[in-house]
């Protein structure tokens, strides 16, 4: 890395020195010499702000600044410099004076030594001198005036091109530039020049010595005078040396200023970069950069500087990362060797320290052609959002920078939230909850808005008909995360999309100069970001909203929003949890910190349902002021939060949001991961495009998680998120006018207006071609899975096949009679056979069958897993009839599946699920094993082969008080038998 340095300017040292006849209070003035011995400079820095002014001069031997107020006389830093000039006494000639001469002409004799010090008012000697007593040093001190010292003669110059320090980004890597940045005055950074040497690390030693081997240390970089410098392999183990000398072309006369250089060099030698990088596979996917109409875009959240340097960090968030691969000085180059060599045309990149974004990218990526903006988030934290594009493809035309929380109402007030620019839209919400106002205060979250305009640099002239010249309108976001927050990130994702709307709408005729600016075309829009919302649990809110352009009051996770609130102010945290403070911030995990940390939390009416030891505060509690939980411990927050909470009457959970198109995914949401830390996996990172105006060409592959080297970031990878890359181009037929596009439809399209899947094959998931149609189970096709179970298809729901942790099972809604007719149907069973539920957690069990009088934590201990539980049905129980009729119990399931799991959440009701076979056959570990079964099924969802022994889940009995039973004993026997009688101490009965 680099040091910063500090200026140091390069003077002639030693001055000639005359002697004067004699010294006066007000300077005497002697007659003008004809020639002088030596012309130097003086430098004069002074900046309009400041009340006093800098002058630096070598006298005396010596570099000397003076930092005098502005409005003192002259003749204050004259005596200063006269005083510094004047040789010091020599003593042996004092004595030999004093000794032939009385002590009146002794001190006489000393004073005609005095150098004679002035300043004129021009160039040259000719000029006047000014009075010193009475000009202000801010009048005296101008361009182009003469200092006289003795015979020495310097040119004033003022505020000339100055470095005051140099930084750069970090370790020095083979093929990774290396970017000194400048911090300069009265100069551009364009403007300087640059040198680079070299020298190997062995040698410094002899230079500190003196050694033979000092003179040729350094070697002169033949070639390398530009800002940055591209190590080689040659370079390893050499120390780099920079010089960098300010240069200022001055107007009306074009003359250059030349400043002072400043030199600095690397504290480590040139180190060989890993390999494979983090961007090995994919970099040679995106070799070649694109041509219009095609364009490359990179969204990437980049990990912070500050939360990867606190304890939480290295001891807990990133425990399994070596701290040498945790410090910024390391992990900046790699950033900006990644983002290189996508070669991209647009790059969005979240959770960029400020310093990150002055220091290393936007020198570095001016260098290699972009220009960028940067926005902080609103809170206290110093990192945000970048956007950069490629200047040979795209100039800015204009940005908004969206600050969430003023568009909202500050409290649940009826005038708050009558004037607040979104209040009246979500009303219903913010008035039966002010927990949700307050924490839509805390939040810091910011979308930034960016309108680009295509170059076109291989025709003269763009058509009105040409869509490659359409505008772009980047909005580039980190939503906030907390699980039990899907509510805001809802919210969020609404206010920015209809605020890019109304910024493209400018551009698109409603402001007469962006309009001539863009060519009278309505921009296209582009949403990316870290956006916090995974599918593990099933399609968020926030995706479906986008996908479909709508979202229903009743969508499954509205309701995850009802019992939130901050508890109190909030942390000095950054998103995602990561504590920048280098405090606590990151055992939000532990179960015993205190409940009174800030932060948001569940009322306690979640922690009582589902009986864990100790408070759900103290789970969530590592909050930020962006509310952000750490990834790492999702899993442990997954059981704690309940997919279908029962709210209170007197809360809104959500209200009917309409978007003025929908957007679609450039991957379809077929990436699996591209956040992967210790606990925690999934799709966060997202771009989204308006279709009929742009269309994906293709999509880079986000590599898979077994072949990341293990979890992020780690030596390859500095970040704990992958960059999703995706290649655009513009639509060759779009509508031209207005805001509306186009939106994506397919087979299973869906209005919105209920609150299960709504998603349609062609929005997120698989095209569905009929009856028997094969699907990954992934978690893109929940979506696709919860609307087939839904009655949104037929007027009758469906059915589909589904793994499990067991076996292949034959799934449908649980209180549709029809559905659960046709599965007997299907399978042949005989009507008197009972028919398990499955639900997605424990939280849900209690909705079905009686559990008052289970030991606290039981069902937590045991679901999920390969059990079924077998307890007394619930008087109203929401299942249809045809599910066990004359039954009083009730066999309920929770598979270790997230496919299944999430299905059930997004359906946002129990299951009727069984084994996909006919009945008395052996169970399905493939689904080809059932294929007999397939076209009567609407779906079938192929997991793989299940790793098991066709036993089926083990099923125990719990009716009983203090006492269990098993009606067949199946998968994980061992394990249920140790719980139910090592730690809850139930006795068995057969």
């Amino acid at each position: 890395m680099f040091a910063a340095v500090k200026l140091v300017h390069r003077f002639v040292p030693d001055l000639l020195r005359v002697q004067l006849p004699a010294r006066h209070s007000r300077l005497p003035v002697p007659a003008l010499f004809s020639t002088m011995a030596e012309m130097q400079r003086a430098v004069v820095k002074s900046l309009p702000e400041d009340p006093n002014l800098t002058i630096t001069l070598t006298v005396g031997g010596k570099q000397r600044n003076l930092d005098r107020p502005k409005s003192e006389p002259l003749e204050k830093p004259l005596l200063r410099i006269q005083k510094s000039a004047a040789a010091p006494p020599d003593k042996k000639q004092e004595r030999q004076v004093a000794a032939t001469a009385g002590a009146a002409e002794a001190g006489n004799s000393l004073a005609a030594e005095a150098l004679f010090v002035g300043l004129h008012d021009g160039p040259t000697l000719a000029h006047p001198l000014l009075d010193p007593g009475s000009t202000a040093n801010e009048d005296a001190w101008r361009q182009g005036r003469l200092l006289r010292v003795g015979t020495t003669s310097y040119l004033i110059e003022v505020n000339p091109p100055l470095v005051e320090k140099v930084e750069t980004h970090g370790t020095a890597f083979v093929g990774i530039p290396v970017v000194p940045v400048p911090k300069l005055l009265f100069a551009e950074v364009e403007d300087c020049t640059w040198k680079w040497w070299r020298h190997q690390k062995n040698t410094a030693a002899a230079a500190c010595t003196g050694g033979a081997a000092a003179a040729l240390e350094w070697q002169e970089i033949a070639g390398a005078t530009s800002q940055g410098y591209t190590p080689t392999e040659a370079d390893i183990g050499y120390i780099l040396r920079v010089e960098c000398t300010p240069t200022r072309r001055d107007t009306p006369n074009s003359t250059i200023s030349i400043g002072a250089a400043v030199v600095t060099e690397t504290s480590s030698p040139v180190v060989a970069c890993p390999v494979p990088s983090s961007s090995t596979g994919r970099a040679e996917l995106t070799s070649t950069p694109l041509n219009s109409p095609s364009f490359r875009i990179v969204t990437y959240n980049i990990l912070a500087d500050q939360y990867a340097s606190t304890d939480a960090a290295k001891t807990q968030i990133f425990a399994t990362c070596p701290l040498e691969n945790l410090d910024p000085l390391y992990r900046r180059p790699l950033v900006l060797q990644e983002l290189l060599q996508y070669n991209a045309d647009v790059i969005c990149l979240q959770e960029v320290d400020d310093k990150m974004f002055n220091l290393c990218l936007q020198p570095a990526m001016n260098i290699a052609g972009f220009d960028g903006v940067f926005t902080n988030k609103a809170g206290k934290v110093r990192e945000g959002s970048a956007t950069f594009w490629r200047k040979t493809r795209f100039k800015l035309l204009a940005r908004r920078d969206i600050v969430l929380k003023k568009l909202f109402p500050a409290t649940s007030s009826e005038e708050d939230i009558k004037t607040a620019k979104y209040g009246p839209v979500f009303e219903p919400m913010l008035s039966s909850s002010p927990a949700l106002c307050t924490a839509l205060q805390r939040v810091a979250t910011v979308g930034q808005l960016s309108l680009l305009a295509p170059i076109d640099t291989d025709t003269p002239s763009s058509s009105p008909s040409d869509e490659a010249s359409r505008p772009l309108c980047i909005a580039n976001t980190h939503l906030f995360f907390h699980y039990a927050a899907p509510h805001i990130r809802t919210m969020h994702v609404w206010a920015i999309i209809k605020e890019a709307c109304d910024f493209a709408a400018a551009a698109g005729g409603g402001d007469v100069a962006l309009t001539s600016a863009a060519g009278g075309k309505y921009p296209a829009l582009i949403f990316c970001g870290d956006l916090n919302s995974d599918l593990n649990d099933g399609i968020p809110g926030a995706i479906q909203l986008l996908s479909q352009g709508n979202l229903s009051s009743t969508y499954w996770d509205w309701a995850f929003g009802i019992n939130f609130k901050w508890q109190k102010d909030e942390e000095e945290q950054g998103d995602d949890g990561k504590d920048s403070t280098g405090g606590g911030g990151g055992a939000c995990g532990d179960k015993t910190k205190n409940n009174s940390t800030p932060g948001p939390e569940i009322a306690s009416n979640t922690e009582q349902s589902n009986g864990v030891t100790g408070s759900i505060h103290s789970v969530i509690s590592g909050i930020n002021e962006g509310g952000e939980v750490q990834k790492m411990l999702h899993t442990d927050v997954d059981h704690l939060c309940p997919s279908s909470p029962r709210s209170p009457a007197e809360k809104v959970p959500g209200i009917d949001l309409e978007l003025p198109f929908a957007l679609a995914a450039a991957d379809n949401l077929r990436s699996n991961v591209t956040n992967y830390v210790r606990g925690y996996e999934g799709l966060l990172d997202y771009v989204w495009y308006q279709p009929g105006r742009l269309e994906v060409e293709r999509i880079i592959p986000v590599p898979p998680s077994d072949q990341l080297g293990g979890y992020i970031p780690n030596k390859r990878y500095p970040s704990d998120h992958l960059a999703v890359v995706a290649d655009l181009r513009f639509s060759s037929t779009s509508n031209s006018g207005g805001g509306s596009g186009s939106s994506r439809s397919g087979v299973y399209k869906s209005d919105g207006k209920n609150g299960s899947g709504n998603c349609g094959a062609g929005d997120f998931g698989d095209e569905v071609t009929g009856p028997g149609c094969v699907l990954p189970a992934a978690l893109y096709n929940v979506g696709v899975a919860a609307y087939i179970l839904s009655t949104e298809k037929y007027s009758t729901a469906g059915v589909i096949a589904v793994p499990t942790d067991t076996i292949y099972g034959l799934a449908a809604c649980a209180k549709e009679e029809s559905a659960v007719k046709r599965i007997y149907d299907i399978k042949a069973r005989a009507a008197e056979k009972p028919v398990a539920i499955c639900v997605a957690d424990y939280d849900d069990v209690s909705r079905y069958v009686e559990t008052a009088h289970l030991p606290q934590g039981l069902l937590e201990a045991l679901l999920p897993g390969p059990l079924t539980v077998l307890l007394k049905k619930k008087s109203g129980a929401p299942i249809a009839a045809a599910l066990n009729p004359g039954v009083a119990t009730l066999g309920v399931r929770i598979p270790d599946n997230k496919f299944i799991r999430a299905v059930c959440r997004q359906h946002r009701g129990a299951l009727a699920l069984t084994s996909a076979n006919i009945s008395g056959q052996k169970s399905s570990l493939c689904v080809e094993e059932f294929k007999a079964l397939w076209p009567q099924c609407e779906v079938v969802f192929d997991g793989g082969a299940i790793p098991s022994s066709r036993k089926g889940s083990t099923i125990v009995d719990l009716t009983g008080l203090g006492e269990y039973r098993f009606v067949r004993q199946g998968e994980g026997l061992e394990k249920v038998v140790k719980l139910l009688e090592g730690k809850f101490k139930l006795t068995r009965k057969d």
